[in-house]
């Protein structure tokens, strides 16, 4: 489902924030983290001005990946083979910048089904070409098979949402039961949603336009991982994410 990717993009930018040990910077890599900052920071003033907007919201951040795409792809990739040490040094230095433009870049969830922001969204990943046209859709039947896969994923992430939001902002207390979650359907999670990405174009749309309301829902719960990101409870449950 396109709506699971763009939530696999969230949780990876929230990674970026996850603690080590400190380290010394060279200058080049403080450099190129320091615009990766820039750049998410760029993408999260998109997505406040759009507000509730999301055809609008769409159309800007196509726009800025047209321009920008490329250099976050290629420096999420340069950040990604990092040491441990290194990217501790940057968590320390880049931290609250990150965590803000996080924060604000969070709220693109609400319009995660627009077919515009959805092709931005994804081309900013680490792996992606770059952002495509949303694909032309059919009339298809989805199978019964196809349909309970999907709802078994929507029932775990309203799970794991709900999860987060019991936490009630204690930082430890939501990284073990975070914990405690993956480590029970952390596994179920991964093969079911690799099922879903293996799904055609037009099968991903039929799911999303069932489906959306509710992963959106889910969604919208997972802000309070932002604020426990440098827990180190927290990073450790994180670690376990199958996105």
């Amino acid at each position: 489902m396109n709506t699971l990717r763009v939530l696999a993009a969230f949780v990876a930018l929230l990674a970026l924030g996850a603690p080590a040990s400190a380290a010394d910077l060279e200058p080049e890599i403080e450099k190129q983290a320091l615009r990766l900052v820039e750049l998410l920071e760029g993408m999260a003033s998109i997505v406040k001005t759009a507000g509730t907007d999301c055809d609008k919201m769409g159309v800007d951040l196509g726009s800025w990946v047209e321009v920008n795409g490329e250099e976050i792809r290629a420096l999420s990739r340069r950040m990604s083979t990092l040491s441990e040490e290194q990217n501790s040094a940057l968590e320390l230095k880049f931290k609250a910048r990150v965590e803000v433009a996080l924060e604000g870049f969070m709220a693109a969830g609400q319009c995660a089904a627009n077919p515009k922001v959805s092709a931005a969204l994804q081309a900013i990943g680490p792996e992606s070409g770059g952002a495509t046209e949303p694909q032309p859709l059919d009339e298809t039947p989805l199978s019964d098979e196809i349909k309970a896969k999907a709802e078994r994923v929507v029932v775990l992430m309203e799970s794991l949402g709900q999860t987060i939001t019991a936490a009630k902002g204690d930082c430890d207390v939501l990284g073990d039961t975070l914990s405690t979650f993956l480590d029970k359907k952390g596994q179920e999670l991964d093969a079911l949603i690799a099922e879903m990405e293996a799904l055609s174009p037009q099968a991903s749309e039929a799911l999303d336009r069932e489906f959306n309301d509710r992963i959106m829902q889910a969604v919208s719960k997972f802000e309070g991982l932002g604020k426990c990101i440098d827990n180190p409870k927290v990073e450790a449950a994180m670690k376990k994410l199958p996105m």
